[in-house]
């Protein structure tokens, strides 16, 4: 169990299961705010072994994350995104509503990627720390948008 920040394998509370080389990690994290909004992460990752070693082992990854928030406000497609944060900013989007001129919808995001990556092992084997350099799809659902992606998390050893 652990904590990991990744762009294409999933933010927020680790779980991760390794067989003899196979592995599987699943991430999530859920953000509630008021008025009924939220963001939500949720990762699930594919692992293989390629080498292990008493310090470090060498990983092949497949990551997968999907975010979701409610709501996103859209003031115009060819603009970037803005929050509903503020009550000047509720009163925008309501008089762009009244006009025609914006969009409420949830945006659900679906993001992957294909990389190598690292386990360090503390002496103990009580913690490890892991890290994990790719390739990601970003938004593959909606507007695609490639790059390198990176992934860094600690997860501790319950047995």
């Amino acid at each position: 169990i652990g904590f990991q920040i990744g762009g294409a394998t999933g933010h927020g509370l680790t779980y991760r299961y390794y067989g003899n080389r196979i592995g599987v990690q699943a991430s999530a994290l859920p953000i509630f705010m008021q008025n009924n909004e939220y963001i939500m992460s949720a990762g699930l990752t594919g692992m293989y072994k390629i080498a292990e070693s008493n310090r470090i082992d060498l990983v092949a990854y497949l990551g997968n994350h999907f975010v979701t928030r409610n709501p996103e406000i859209i003031i115009d497609e060819d603009q970037p995104t803005q929050p509903n944060t503020s009550t000047i900013l509720q009163q925008q989007v309501l008089l762009e509503l009244l006009i025609g001129n914006a969009e409420v919808y949830q945006r659900q995001s679906y993001n992957m990627s294909i990389g190598i990556g690292g386990v360090l092992h503390s002496k103990s084997r009580f913690f490890n720390f892991n890290f994990f350099m790719g390739y990601g799809i970003y938004s593959l659902n909606r507007e695609p948008l490639s790059a390198l992606t990176s992934t860094v998390g600690i997860t501790f050893k319950l047995n």
